[in-house]
């Protein structure tokens, strides 16, 4: 038997990955400099406010002896993973990688096998959901892994931001992609083919970016209606709202979009000003 693990970076909901029957690993986040956990029943709304305020919520790398916790029970139950990641750009991957190694030496029959989504957030929940579909359809974790490979770069994220300056804290972008931005100035980010953080635009105010997330699914996506389409955001579900009405507006009605809310541990690494797009192209730009 075989299993599909994913983490909680793919921000879907609890439900979502309860009907979709993979694993789900949930990742900490470090809430006034602790280790802090959440479920679905987490006061998403306090966090913000809090945030606000100017409580500090930062990221937490999950380490090797976490990682083997989660994955070991499955191996010596006889079963084969394969896990679908977050970009190891966006989130280290070095202690999964290094857990998956220790675990092989106890395991040597079994089989883990590591897939890097190229992409962050609702990017990597896309591809989590059609695999889960895959899955259920009865393919193998091997031919889960080639499809995952021909279409990771079929979908591709756009997400609006307050500032880069967390992204900058975190490394993810380099110190000089923080210049030249006031107050009222907000950063488009974007991830390349090879699951790199890229800055793609600067918008004059948050109402305009909303609206320059509308005009890349226009211009780049493909068959958008035939495929899932999904809004993310960190802190304001009424702004998420109006961006998926008017996408509704553009494509009807029968549009598959779904809207969902930003893990902490993904806004501890964004900011939490962030409004996201995912949707279908024929390859990334």
């Amino acid at each position: 038997m075989s299993l599909l693990f994913i983490d909680t970076s793919c921000d879907l909901s609890d439900e979502q990955i309860k009907k979709m029957g993979v694993e789900c690993i949930r990742m900490p986040f470090k809430y006034d400099g602790k280790k802090t956990q959440y479920d679905e029943n987490y006061d998403f709304d306090r966090l913000h406010s809090k945030c606000r305020k100017g409580i500090d919520i930062s990221t937490y790398t999950l380490t090797v002896k976490d990682y083997v916790k989660f994955l070991e029970e499955p191996l010596k139950n006889g079963d084969d993973i394969l896990y679908l990641h977050s970009s190891a750009h966006m989130i280290s991957t070095e202690n999964l990688v290094l857990a998956k190694g220790q675990l092989l030496e106890q395991y040597p029959d079994r089989k883990i096998i590591l897939v890097d989504s190229c992409n962050f957030s609702v990017g990597t929940g896309i591809l989590a959901y059609l695999i889960a579909l895959k899955f259920i359809a009865s393919a193998t974790i091997d031919e889960i892994e080639e499809y995952l490979l021909q279409i990771r770069n079929e979908y591709q994220l756009f997400m609006l931001l307050d500032s880069v300056d967390t992204l900058v804290a975190n490394n993810v972008l380099a110190e000089e992609k923080s210049h030249g931005f006031t107050l009222n100035i907000k950063p488009i980010i974007t991830l390349d083919m090879d699951g790199n953080c890229i800055l793609t635009d600067r918008v004059n105010g948050r109402k305009k970016g909303a609206q320059k997330l509308i005009e890349y699914i226009r211009l780049y996506g493909e068959n958008v209606i035939d495929y899932p389409i999904n809004v993310v955001y960190s802190s304001s579900e009424q702004e998420a709202e109006e961006l998926k009405e008017k996408l509704f507006g553009y494509f009807g009605k029968d549009a598959n979009i779904f809207l969902q809310r930003m893990t902490p541990a993904n806004m501890a690494l964004v900011g939490g000003g962030a409004l996201g797009i995912c949707f279908h192209l024929r390859k990334k730009i």
